[in-house]
């Protein structure tokens, strides 16, 4: 396949000046990138291969997720700790700070370390004992 021109307008960042330091007028502004036809046939097959490998991988974490569905494990909450795992430990604590900040700010203070901890002790006090 012979080389054939195709292209755009050059961008905005690259867009020529005329002799007052502004840009030129898209209409005005010849294509660029003159490449090979068989070049851009290559390029699209290996997209259309990347894309062909991705619907499969992604039907392969489907059939995934439904065994672990089968199993008996909740599915969202999977996703939260693979989601988790990607993290690094200060992004991790970090992200547990502000989980914990805006329980804390509606009011969901048992949700919070510190309140995790007071839990045992808050329930004996309000718990009634039995005979009075």
């Amino acid at each position: 396949m012979k080389g054939i021109t195709v292209g755009r307008p050059m961008g905005s960042k690259n867009k020529p000046k005329d002799d007052n330091g502004e840009g030129v007028s898209f209409h005005k502004t010849e294509l660029r990138n003159t490449v090979s036809g068989d070049e851009l046939l290559n390029y699209i097959k290996r997209i259309e291969d990347c894309n062909a490998a991705q619907k499969e991988v992604s039907a392969d974490r489907s059939q995934v997720y439904k065994e672990l569905k089968q199993a008996g494990y909740n599915r969202d909450t999977v996703r939260a700790l693979v989601a988790r795992r990607k993290l690094t430990i200060e992004e991790r604590e970090a992200a547990d700070a502000l989980y914990a900040e805006y329980s804390s700010a509606l009011g969901e203070f048992r949700n919070t370390p510190l309140g995790q901890a007071m839990a045992p002790a808050h329930d004996d006090w309000h718990r009634e004992k039995p005979g009075t």
